[in-house]
């Protein structure tokens, strides 16, 4: 059978019509078809390209699936004080433990420090210790997350097919930022695009996730970003382990989050989940306060997980993901924080010397994320409050009538208006 290639935009191809049956699944079981209830909008379908080969395979799918990891670093624990430097050395000799290192935290107007546990002690004992001291305000573990997927697997070189087609949506300008791995800039897709990166507590080594997240929001070509056009912030703060999975921790994500609200960009995609941390908490309340719209991804833990922190705090829009058929992605988490979902089964998605087609929530909120940049309440307004009202609105319904744990309000839409 003779291949067949369709051009999907990733701006405009729902606008306020019955897009057809929609199947669900519900643990991993394909269901009865589903009629969306439409609602007047511009859909989200994908990023770039949406592929139909025929009886010809597709290419591998990396499947971003959440991996068993440390709920946090063993022995260290992070508090925030009124003071400087000095006066983490005095709170830690008081408090009987180790000064790992310091850093202010301007946007909460505060220090930073990791400290570590001597030997024999308990992180309850030291808790309590430090709480006891009247500059310390907070005393929380060095919690661990994850990118949701694996970094491990090799590039492949851009199909003909793919390469060869280059119609990108329109435009747009205004800053974007992301917190992940460090990117490759050096693709094709990145190129010429106009970012920057800081790296906090890695070292600068590109990685998958993250240059596949940037590729899905700001790529220019052989993947067309939905943000395409806009400034790039990356702050890298994750790294691959030695058992393969991408990780960081809540000290460097807290720095990189405070300089993130520093700059205040139009968005944040944070594609990344764990334990909820009330230092980060904190950090996404003050971003929320100054405008940020916040994605992030719900997680791939199946659908016997609950969503994962950042996506649960009140401040981000929690983004599943679905596949071009409208049916939930099989290992995506599920719960009431669900906003809306986006394309993010099956992307292609620009990786470290070449492409990868790749499956997961990550994908999904870097569809949306990007696409939040065509929003005034978002791009121009700084008003997240108002764009999460507008998404949810606009919504196209999928599953059960209304909103519902595993679609949340529907299919990600910009509204005609925008």
């Amino acid at each position: 059978m003779r291949a067949s290639l369709f051009l999907a935009l990733a701006i405009g191809c729902l606008i306020g019509a019955d897009a057809g049956p929609a199947y669900a699944q519900v643990n991993g079981q394909a269901q009865q078809p589903v009629e969306p209830q439409p609602r007047r909008g511009i859909g989200l379908g994908g990023i770039g390209l949406s592929i139909s080969l025929g009886k010809k395979r597709r290419p591998p799918v990396l499947e971003q699936m959440d991996q068993p990891v440390d709920a946090a670093v063993n022995g260290e624990l992070i508090i925030t004080i009124r003071g400087d430097a000095a006066e983490a050395r005095r709170i830690a000799d008081r408090a009987q433990v180790g000064l790992a290192e310091t850093w202010p935290l301007e946007s909460l107007d505060t220090v930073m420090a990791v400290v570590r546990l001597r030997f024999g002690d308990s992180a309850e004992t030291a808790t309590a210790r430090l709480r006891a001291i009247n500059t310390v305000q907070l005393v929380v573990p060095n919690t661990i997350y994850q990118t949701m997927g694996r970094g491990e697997s090799k590039p492949a070189s851009a199909p003909a097919w793919f390469t060869s087609a280059r119609i990108p949506p329109d435009s747009v300008s205004g800053p974007i930022a992301m917190i992940d791995t460090p990117i490759d800039f050096s693709v094709e897709p990145l190129k010429a695009v106009r970012a920057n990166q800081s790296f906090f507590g890695v070292a600068a080594n590109a990685g998958v996730h993250g240059t596949a997240v940037a590729s899905l929001l700001v790529g220019q070509r052989g993947v067309t970003g939905s943000a395409r056009g806009a400034q790039l912030f990356n702050a890298a703060a994750f790294s691959q382990d030695a058992r393969g999975a991408t990780i960081g921790v809540t000290s460097n994500v807290a720095k990189a989050l405070n300089a993130v609200v520093l700059q205040r960009p139009a968005v944040l995609v944070l594609a990344f989940g764990g334990n909820e941390n009330p230092l980060l908490a904190q950090l996404l309340d003050v971003a929320h306060q100054r405008g940020i719209c916040v994605v992030a991804a719900v997680g791939n833990g199946g659908p016997n997980t609950p969503v994962a922190f950042p996506a649960s705090h009140r401040a981000s829009f929690a983004i599943t993901a679905v596949d071009e058929r409208f049916s939930i992605y099989a290992y995506a988490s599920r719960g009431n924080a669900i906003s809306t979902a986006g394309v993010g089964v099956a992307q292609l998605a620009a990786v470290p010397g070449g492409y990868r087609v790749m499956s997961g929530t990550s994908f999904a909120a870097a569809s949306v994320g990007g696409a939040l940049m065509h929003l005034d309440a978002c791009a121009r307004d700084h008003r997240p409050d108002q764009a999460r009202s507008i998404i949810t609105d606009a919504a196209l319904d999928l599953g059960p009538r209304g909103r519902d744990p595993i679609f949340g309000a529907g299919l990600f839409r910009l509204p005609t208006g925008r």
